[in-house]
Parts: structure tokens; C-alpha cells; sequence
């Protein structure tokens, strides 16, 4: 069978390639977040056992350990002291990334859309459409949490003491 005549139904290219910018700006966010747990932690980062600690840790295990690191150092390094702003920064980013990445995708009457399904009690649906600039905004908020947590464990230092 042709492809021809479903071009109408698939998704433009602008939002696929913003949707593997989303992909790419989480993987460094997360790697800037290993990189930050080493360093809180007291490893080096050359040491690969540093690296493998945190490898297959889930997302809201790191931000736990990253709270738990922060806590015990803040009253030796008061630069550490905005805690809850970085955290609610990486929680919106990762919430951005989820709509995202866990998202069902459709094109329909020329609009993209997505589809949402949660199940914590009970099945909860949403369907609407999603405009680029959105996901444009999801991109640069993740970047932008990068930067800060960078900005956080660095306190602006190219190599902090802890």
C-alpha cells in the first residue's frame, strides 16, 4: 500500500525534531545532575564507580539523594542554601519532559495533539492539541535547569571544595 494521501496525517517535521531536542536536553540535564551527585558526594569524576552509582538510579531517587547530599553539606557550605528552588526546578522540568516523552501522539484536522493516560486509582484521559511553541518552551526549560544545577553544585566554582 502507498503512502500517498497520508502525508495530511502525520506529524510535521518542526515537532519531531523539537520532541528529539526535549529527548537530548533531558539526557544532559541528567548527566549534569550525575555530575553534580559525584561532586556532592566527595568522588571524583574520573573514577568510574562514582559513575556507576548513579547510572540506573530513577530520577526521583537521584533528586532524593541530591536533597539528602545538599542537607548534610548546607551548614559547611552555606552556598548550598537554596535547596527547594533547584528541586522545584528540576520537578518542573521533569514534569515538562514527561508530558513529552510519555505522551500518545496524533495529527488530526491539521493540529497536532497528545494524548495523556494516567491510572492511580482510576483511568483519568486527555486529549488536546499541543502547539510547537509549547514544546519549544518545555526545550529551553530543561536547558535552563541544566544550567542551573550546574550554577548550584559549581556555586560558580570550577572546582568547589566538596
Amino acid at each position: 500500500m502507498s503512502d500517498e494521501g497520508r502525508e495530511q496525517d502525520r506529524i510535521p517535521a518542526e515537532y519531531l525534531i523539537e520532541i528529539g531536542r526535549v529527548t537530548v536536553e533531558w539526557a544532559t540535564l541528567e548527566s549534569a545532575l550525575d555530575l553534580g551527585l559525584i561532586k556532592l558526594a566527595g568522588m571524583s569524576l574520573e573514577d568510574s564507580r562514582a559513575l556507576s552509582i548513579f547510572a540506573h538510579m530513577s530520577f526521583p531517587l537521584k533528586l532524593d539523594v541530591f536533597g539528602s547530599l545538599v542537607t548534610e553539606l548546607q551548614p559547611k557550605y552555606p552556598n548550598l542554601k537554596d535547596l527547594q528552588t533547584i528541586v522545584r526546578q528540576l520537578k518542573k522540568a521533569q514534569d515538562g519532559r514527561n508530558a513529552i516523552i510519555h505522551a500518545k501522539w496524533g495529527f488530526e484536522n491539521g493540529q497536532v495533539q497528545i494524548a495523556r493516560m494516567t491510572a492511580r486509582g482510576h483511568i483519568k484521559t486527555s486529549i488536546r492539541p499541543i502547539p510547537l511553541d509549547e514544546i519549544q518552551g518545555i526545550t529551553k526549560q530543561i536547558n535552563e535547569t541544566t544550567k542551573a544545577v550546574f550554577r548550584f553544585v559549581t556555586s560558580g566554582h570550577k572546582n568547589p571544595a566538596y
